[in-house]
């Protein structure tokens, strides 16, 4: 579940992430969030947002995102950012008793928009190289479980998310993003579609990658 405001105060959590639960009855459990990976205050960012969520009982989904290209950041020119981000990251995990969060690096590569996206090959070695800079940090395997969260849409067969696939050896958790725009104003079609019309495919498609 992701909120319109901050995650990081009581106030949005209990008017937001609580309002949600009460209206459907049944606790969620994980809380989501973006985070550039140069992001200016980690030390607050991470480990205060992580912290406060766990109290409240949530997990959190962070998405890694980014201004540069797949390039820049697989050849290291964003490490020094990298590294204050792991760095509070492990500040908080090593804390224990379980501490955990799931990670997504630069979500929906395979569309158009993002300035890491449609670039399989460095995608793969960014993504590798975060994984790295964390483990150099010293968090340990256990304290992240690592997404691979493309779009379920694809522009042609070179961008089907299978290519940007990092392997299952780096990854614990597939996951993809797809909309239903049924009457959206903004849209040139105004059916609303089904579940199955709008998940089963792609579904089936990360089945068989993963």
């Amino acid at each position: 579940l992701y909120t319109p405001n901050y995650l990081g105060l009581q106030r949005v959590i209990d008017r937001e992430l609580r309002q949600v639960d009460n209206w459907a009855g049944k606790r969620h459990s994980l809380a989501g969030f973006f985070m550039d990976i140069e992001d200016s205050n980690p030390a607050y960012n991470i480990k205060e947002r992580l912290e406060i969520l766990r109290r409240n009982g949530y997990t959190a989904f962070i998405n890694l995102d980014s201004t540069r290209s797949a390039a820049q950041i697989a050849r290291g020119d964003v490490d020094q950012s990298l590294r204050k981000l792991a760095q509070a990251y492990a500040d908080w995990s090593k804390q224990g008793s379980g501490r955990m969060a799931f990670i997504a690096p630069f979500q929906e590569m395979n569309i158009p928009g993002e300035t890491y996206s449609k670039d399989p090959q460095n995608f793969k070695l960014a993504y590798q190289r975060i994984q790295t800079i964390f483990a150099e940090a010293g968090v340990a395997p256990g304290a992240v479980r690592w997404v691979f969260a493309p779009n379920g849409w694809s522009e042609n067969a070179q961008h089907r998310f299978e290519n940007y696939y990092p392997g299952s050896a780096r990854v614990d958790v597939v996951a993809f993003s797809s909309y239903n725009w049924g009457h959206c104003r903004n849209a040139s079609w105004k059916q609303w579609k089904t579940p199955q019309e709008v998940f089963e495919s792609d579904i089936q498609r990360m089945r068989v990658m993963a």
